[in-house]
């Protein structure tokens, strides 16, 4: 049974949390699933990988030493192998979390959907060829009142849709131009492994993979696309490349670079670039910046900024503010309020 607000009328409060992938991705989003909400509990994980699940189970405990019944999982709840995730959706939670590769998350989507939980999950599911999959199991979801959040981060940060607010009341004027840059370090595993089966070790470092690595470049702007959020209009791509290339000794590690314009129905253009690299990272300085342009100044809007206009301004946001765990107070507050949140088609058309 999904948790709904009766639960909390009752004086039954807990939220009871199982992971679907428990690598970096997972185990970060259920750090700041507990941190924002002090009644949510982890109770059930599940990796095709049993050391991958108990390394970061072991982060988990440390992390909450202070609080440990936040992190309950008991042994006969920790599942190992690619059925795991059927058996955490079959275990006493409330909201899944799903953070394995993406192109598992169809698949994952769906069954969380037909088991009736809530469910937390990352912005990207592989390729556009299985969005249809997802925007159909996200209509059933609506259907059955179930509260769907997506790793929109930027969607729920109190500096970033402030800044937003001030370009669409014309603090810069009309928007002319966005630049979006999501330059990072290199994707994967540091290291090949030639003894473990190849499509294992693929999936443990898929997103390292030379043929997968662009695929994953172009999508990682999804969390930073701000143009259809300020203007408030749909567009077209006018031109998008992407190439990945990995070294001879090794299939991860790749480099992968993607680069997209898009135009918008309001004659604005967005230029989006995207690298992962072990090399041009390291020397061009990481970036995951997204910048405005207007007839009457510029927004540094992943800062909080307006750098020049009528009236300069800065964001008065918190240290501790962190819209990874807005992201998570946000979806919670929705299934206690009993109020709609499903992103899953801002998702797919934000990509």
């Amino acid at each position: 049974m999904a948790l709904s607000p009766r639960a909390y009328a009752s004086g039954s409060d807990t939220i009871r949390i199982g992971l679907v992938g428990c690598g970096g991705r997972g185990s970060g989003a259920v750090g700041d699933a507990l941190a924002a909400n002090e009644n949510a509990r982890l109770v059930a994980m599940g990796d095709v990988f049993g050391d991958m699940l108990h390394s970061h189970l072991r982060g988990l405990k440390y992390r909450f030493q202070a609080q440990p019944e936040r992190v309950d999982v008991k042994p006969e709840h920790m599942y190992v192998g690619f059925d795991a995730y059927q058996k955490v959706l079959a275990s006493p939670i409330d909201v899944v979390i799903l953070a394995t590769p993406p192109g598992f998350r169809p698949i994952h989507f769906e069954a969380a959907v037909k088991a009736g939980k809530n469910i937390f999950r990352r912005s990207r599911w592989g390729s556009t060829a299985r969005a249809s999959r997802v925007l159909a199991a996200n209509e059933h979801a609506k259907a059955k009142n179930l509260k769907v959040g997506v790793g929109l981060q930027r969607h729920h940060e109190p500096k970033y849709i402030e800044t937003i607010d001030r370009i669409k009341s014309g603090a810069i004027g009309d928007v002319l131009a966005m630049r979006v840059y999501w330059n990072d370090w290199e994707f994967g595993s540091r290291g090949w492994r030639a003894r473990r089966p190849r499509p294992k070790w693929s999936t443990r470092c898929a997103t390292g993979i030379t043929t997968r690595g662009s695929a994953e470049t172009t999508s990682s702007n999804s969390t930073s696309i701000i143009s259809m959020w300020a203007t408030g209009s749909r567009g077209t791509i006018r031109s998008a490349v992407g190439a990945s290339a990995g070294g001879k000794s090794s299939p991860t590690n790749a480099t992968a670079r993607s680069s997209t314009t898009i135009a918008w129905n309001t004659n604005i253009a967005t230029e989006r670039g995207c690298t992962a690299s072990a090399g041009t990272s390291r020397t061009l300085g990481k970036s995951v910046t997204e910048h405005a342009v207007g007839t009457k100044g510029t927004s540094e809007v992943d800062e909080g900024l307006i750098v020049s206009g009528a009236t300069k301004w800065k964001h008065k946001s918190q240290r501790h503010e962190l819209p990874y765990q807005f992201e998570h107070a946000d979806l919670f507050a929705a299934i206690r309020e009993n109020r709609p949140t499903t992103r899953s088609r801002t998702a797919r058309t934000a990509r």
